[in-house]
């Protein structure tokens, strides 16, 4: 079983649900998506991005959510939506409540003539696992013969952690100029960011208190 890291603190909610909406329109989505090389580099993977926005986007259309369109952001767009993510997950509820939404989604919206808009946003990475497990593995049983030759068991090697995924996700409301709506999913357990399974299961944990 995957446990989730989210809600409690550091959700938000206005109590708005999807019959509160006449719809809403996808921003994006946004990924960044990371690369661990053999040689422990870790780079950022344009094709892993891409595929993990594809993903979500897809995801998104099949879980319930009144999500009309998906409405494609500009390089401009991306970086502003990155910052506002980055701007709010660092903010208590009350000051989440007072927030202004970005400039440039803002007007956006009301291109798109649609007052709600949904943003998400992805990080994650994933990594060589041949040889990082190789490399673990002699780690491991060489520190274990270290352990048991000096009479102690303290020393912890922990398993390679190969993937991770974490998403963020916000309801803007360009009527009132505010979030209806925050939250994010970190499960405490290893997620490859493009497995639709697991992606889908974060998705839903994100959504849950807002579907009913």
């Amino acid at each position: 079983m995957v446990i989730f890291s989210s809600c409690s603190a550091t959700h938000f909610y206005t109590g708005f649900t999807s019959e509160d909406m006449e719809g809403m329109v996808l921003l994006g989505p946004c990924s960044e998506q990371y690369f661990i090389s053999e040689q422990e580099i870790l780079t950022y993977n344009d094709t892993l991005s891409i595929a993990s926005e594809s993903l979500i986007a897809s995801l998104v259309e099949n879980i319930g959510l009144p999500v009309k369109r998906r409405v494609q952001l500009d390089s401009d767009q991306t970086m502003e939506a990155f910052s506002f993510m980055n701007l709010i997950k660092n903010q208590n509820g009350k000051k989440r409540g007072n927030q202004s939404i970005p400039l440039l989604l803002d007007e956006l919206l009301e291109t798109e003539r649609q007052r709600f808009g949904l943003l998400i946003c992805a990080n994650g990475y994933s990594r060589d696992t041949t040889g990082y497990a190789k490399r673990q593995e002699e780690t491991y049983w060489s520190g274990r013969v270290y352990a048991i030759s000096t009479g102690t068991m303290t020393m912890y090697y922990g398993l390679p952690t190969y993937f991770a995924s974490i998403i963020y996700a916000v309801i803007l409301d360009s009527k009132t100029n505010r979030i209806v709506y925050y939250n994010f999913s970190r499960p405490e357990e290893e997620i490859y960011p493009l497995d639709p399974k697991s992606v889908r299961m974060q998705l839903m944990d994100i959504f849950k208190d807002f579907y009913y």
